[in-house]
């Protein structure tokens, strides 16, 4: 019970810490790129989040399968739950580049 306690509390402190930084650095950034370069970044890091959306919490689901194959002695399964969660990552990747790619220059991604 204390190890999922200890994991929990690490857990919110990693979701809650990314914002504080973001909002610590901001003066700082729109020093350097400027106010409307500034609304880019940030259309930009929302992107980002997508993309760790898109993967659909698949770092999570193969640590748990792989751990649980080897320890059964299923390599081979092993390498399969790997194979499929490199797909799922990668085509979560791809529809962000995409989707990046296409609405980039409207928002002024690739220059003026």
């Amino acid at each position: 019970m204390k190890r999922l306690f200890v994991s929990g509390v690490w857990s919110v402190i990693e979701q809650a810490s990314s914002p504080v930084v973001q909002l610590v650095l901001t003066p700082f950034i729109v020093s350097k790129i400027g106010v409307e370069n500034y609304g880019s970044w940030t259309l930009l890091l929302s992107f980002v989040a997508l993309g760790q959306l898109t993967s659909f919490g698949a770092g999570v689901a193969t640590l748990k399968l792989v751990s649980s194959e080897l320890a059964g002695g299923e390599a081979r399964d092993a390498s399969d739950v790997v194979r499929a969660a490199i797909t799922v990552v990668l085509a979560g990747g791809l529809l962000v580049f995409v989707t990046v790619w296409v609405c980039g220059p409207f928002f002024g991604f690739f220059g003026d």
